[in-house]
């Protein structure tokens, strides 16, 4: 029966919602009593809802000649009619019930009270601590590659499917710039220029978890890719960042074979989660090494237990790690970078070994060294030089070398902290600008950055780390189109404020020396122009 509120009162919105109910009740029940005779129900069963009673007479009159039909009552209007057994139902929890205007359910989340009454449109009255239980990504990603983690079989496959992500929201200002230089540029911020204004830099969803004992899986797409060439200023197409599976060959984690498209073990500053990161953007004297920091291939790694627990623990006390790539990884990948296909037959290899450890003081200190070699294919786009329109030839064709080998140094800020890296090395460049014909050819390449920043903990306005960062380069921008000759030193300073762990704000100020690597750059005196000028920047990046 339809029911009146208590206070004697019925909304528009609830009656009709009343009625619906009612409707898909007796609907539902009508089919249930058809297929109930259809089946054979036994005779004389009876069983009576409060609501409703499906009856089949339990023998027809031996006068009657006409088939048998299920009598369907509401309560006092039939008394004493046999019934087929009940099919339970509640039209409350079925999944139509819950469906509605999605719009609906928004104004309920954007409503305070939905947090702590228990009356969001699920129903599940937890909102508050799923808000609150928020966290950088990168933290789950490392408590679920550390022993102990929850079993798998302790759950059912739907429950070890993990779900996160975080999008990073940029505004950027050019204060000056040399007008008779390049125009404003940075190849790890598309939205760096003329006309850069709001712009979104990563938006990504995060789906991750252990479907056995021995198989994690980690999948990442990005719905705020750029693509390059795109026309019209196109931006926020959607690409795979990572797609891999780690087999474990032991249970304790120590030992894993990483198999598909991830991040490939060169340079701390790669490996750290750009979530996580202090800096907007990455140093280019690393970032420059491999495109998208990603390679489709095998990776092993060994990562002993005293290693899992101080990478989960630089993370978990908000210490800004590079995550877990092993105390030791090897591996080979293709070499042309994220989402682009292999451009020779030659695969790269690299190997790193990393250790971290812990001081009898409770500083945790992070030092290393990594390397890479193999053939790299430029991609090559039309250049205006003195002599026209010409577009680069590569020697010899079918790939130029490209290895580097790179130190690093981490000291976590507990609370002043400090992080070095540098890399010497031969990768493709371009030369011979002032010739009819450029060539492109592997060339020396140096550079690295020191970043230092100071970690200041408050009661009730979250965490502050305010930073400054050299570095400097000298060699080809490998990923670039034509992997022209790059000369980089910029000074970095900036803020960063985590207001609540799921939402940040960071300022940042650059004082901008660097090569226009873009494909439409000037040239100046057989060269790439270089940019020189000031940025002030921001970006709001908020964790879910």
């Amino acid at each position: 029966m339809l029911t009146p509120p208590e206070n004697g009162s019925v909304s528009g919105f609830g009656l009709v919602r009343a009625v619906v109910t009612q409707v898909r009740l007796w609907g539902a029940v009508a089919m249930i009593a058809a297929s109930g005779l259809a089946l054979g129900a036994e005779p004389g069963a009876v069983l009576s809802d409060e609501d409703a009673t499906v009856s089949v007479p339990t023998q027809p009159s031996s006068t009657d000649t006409r088939p048998s039909a299920p009598t369907i009552s509401r309560d006092g209007l039939a008394e004493g009619t046999p019934a087929v057994p009940k099919v339970l139902f509640d039209a409350e929890i079925t999944v139509a019930q819950k469906v509605q205007d999605p719009a609906i359910e928004t104004v309920d989340e954007m409503t305070a009270r939905s947090r702590t009454s228990g009356s969001s449109a699920g129903g599940s009255g937890s909102v508050g601590n799923w808000w609150d239980s928020i966290q950088d990504p990168a933290i789950r990603t490392v408590d679920e590659q550390t022993y102990g983690a929850t079993k798998p079989k302790d759950k059912d496959w739907y429950e070890r499917i993990n779900i996160r992500g975080y999008t990073q929201f940029r505004i950027n200002s050019v204060l000056w710039n040399d007008e008779n230089q390049a125009a404003p540029y940075h190849p790890g911020d598309r939205s760096v220029g003329p006309n850069g204004e709001f712009f979104i830099r990563r938006c990504r969803l995060i789906f991750s978890g252990d479907l056995s004992d021995q198989l994690y899986f980690y999948i990442q797409p990005d719905f705020a890719a750029g693509i390059p060439g795109a026309q019209d200023g196109v931006i926020n197409y959607t690409q795979l960042r990572d797609c891999y599976g780690d087999v474990y060959l032991t249970d304790n984690k120590v030992n894993r074979v990483r198999i598909g498209l991830s991040k490939v073990p060169f340079g701390w500053d790669n490996l750290q989660s750009s979530s996580n990161r202090i800096p907007l953007d990455r140093s280019d004297p690393i970032n420059s090494a491999i495109n998208g920091e990603r390679g489709m291939g095998v990776f092993y790694y060994w990562t002993p237990e005293f290693a899992q627990d101080l990478y989960k623990e630089v993370l978990d006390e908000g210490l800004k790690g590079s995550g877990n790539y092993g105390v030791f990884g090897i591996g080979v990948y293709n070499g042309q970078g994220v989402s682009r296909a292999d451009a020779n037959d030659s695969m790269h290899f690299v190997m790193r070994l990393e250790v971290p450890w812990k001081m009898p003081s409770g500083q945790i200190i992070e030092a290393g060294v990594q390397a890479y070699t193999g053939r790299y294919s430029p991609y090559l786009a039309p250049i205006s030089t003195s002599f026209g329109t010409v577009v680069p030839v590569v020697a010899p064709d079918n790939g130029v070398t490209d290895q580097r080998i790179g130190g690093t140094f981490v000291y976590y800020p507990q609370p002043v902290g400090l992080t070095a890296e540098w890399s010497v090395g031969d990768g493709p460049q371009l030369t011979n600008l002032d010739q009819p014909v450029p060539v492109i050819v592997s060339k020396p390449l140096n550079g690295g950055y020191v970043l230092l920043n100071y970690k200041i903990d408050t009661d009730s306005s979250g965490v502050f780390f305010p930073f400054l960062r050299w570095q400097q380069y000298n060699g080809g921008y490998l990923w670039e189109r034509n992997s022209p000759d790059t000369f980089v030193n910029s000074f970095d300073m900036g803020i960063e404020w985590q207001i609540q762990p799921q939402m940040e704000l960071t300022m940042e100020y650059d004082f901008a020396n660097r090569t226009n690597t873009g494909s439409g750059a000037k040239i100046v005196d057989a060269n790439y122009a270089q940019f020189r000028g000031d940025l002030l920047r921001f970006q709001f990046q908020m964790n879910y």
